[in-house]
């Protein structure tokens, strides 16, 4: 039987399907709906606006959202410290919209500054921080 830490949930860039992929399947993903490959980062997924509302609805796991643009210094920084986090917290999803260029989806989400984590659990935000942070306090955040 399948543990509650056993899977992590991914949105489809081409099909925009919510899967729920088991952490052995992480390296070869592929969409349950169209077969396209589904790209992780350690068990980071990445997400858009069409299909990131469909994935946090869809978790049964508490769900880390990292907002971040690739021209931004400080996300650049942080992207190891995120990645690394999912590999040592089986237990909940990680996805990353880069929100470049989607500046209604920005403001819809409330986005102020980057990198923006917000986490969410049975469909609702619990909390968010604006910036990097270090491992400990990253790992308060998460908890």
């Amino acid at each position: 039987m399948e543990s509650n830490n056993d899977h992590t949930f991914a949105a489809c860039l081409k099909c925009h399907a919510i899967n729920r992929v088991l952490h052995q399947y992480v390296p070869q993903a592929v969409c349950f709906n169209c077969q396209s490959p589904i790209k992780f980062k350690k068990l980071v997924s990445e997400s858009t606006e069409r299909n990131f509302k469909d994935l946090v609805q869809t978790s049964d796991l508490v769900l880390i959202a990292y907002f971040s643009t690739p021209s931004c210094m400080a996300c650049k920084i942080f992207n190891s410290q995120f990645e690394k986090a999912s590999i040592e917290n089986l237990n909940l999803v990680f996805t990353k919209v880069n929100i470049q260029g989607e500046d209604p989806f920005a403001a819809f989400m409330e986005i102020k500054a980057y990198p923006c984590l917000i986490l969410f659990k049975n469909g609702f935000e619990e909390k968010r921080h604006y910036g990097i942070m270090n491992d400990l306090s990253l790992k308060e955040f998460i908890q």
